[in-house]
């Protein structure tokens, strides 16, 4: 129940973070690339259901994981670092084949995700808004 918890929170987090940066411009003209990567994200993240068991789609979840990975790219070094962590994340969940064991997944890195939802949720704050 925790690691469904920390799957819901999660990406309700990354679907707010990332609806921030896309409804604000950049501060700073070389953020504004990797702002606008992340509008992406949010397309993303809206398909990816962790709520219902049922229709678990692991596809999804692999897409939110490229997904993150491809807005690395444009990303300073610090936030890419980050967003390639939550890409790993999202990917290893998409990775398992039912909804037990993508919890099962996520009890088991529950910590990284945390810094590097952390890191790109400061990022935006300060460069996105």
């Amino acid at each position: 129940m925790r690691a469904l918890r920390l799957l819901l929170v999660s990406a309700l987090a990354c679907g707010a973070l990332v609806t921030l940066a896309s409804a604000s411009g950049a501060a700073v003209p070389t953020a504004s690339k990797a702002c606008n990567s992340y509008k992406q994200l949010q397309k993303d993240l809206n398909n990816a259901d962790p709520t219902d068991a049922k229709a678990f789609d692991a596809s999804a979840f692999k897409q939110v994981g490229t997904a993150f990975k491809k807005a690395a790219k444009s990303s300073p070094k610090k936030v890419k670092s980050a967003l390639n962590t939550l890409g790993d994340y999202y990917n290893a969940i998409g990775g398992k084949g039912n909804y037990v064991a993508a919890l099962q997944e996520i009890g088991k890195n529950g910590q990284k995700f945390s810094k590097a939802i952390g890191t790109f949720s400061t990022y935006i704050a300060t460069a996105c808004t």
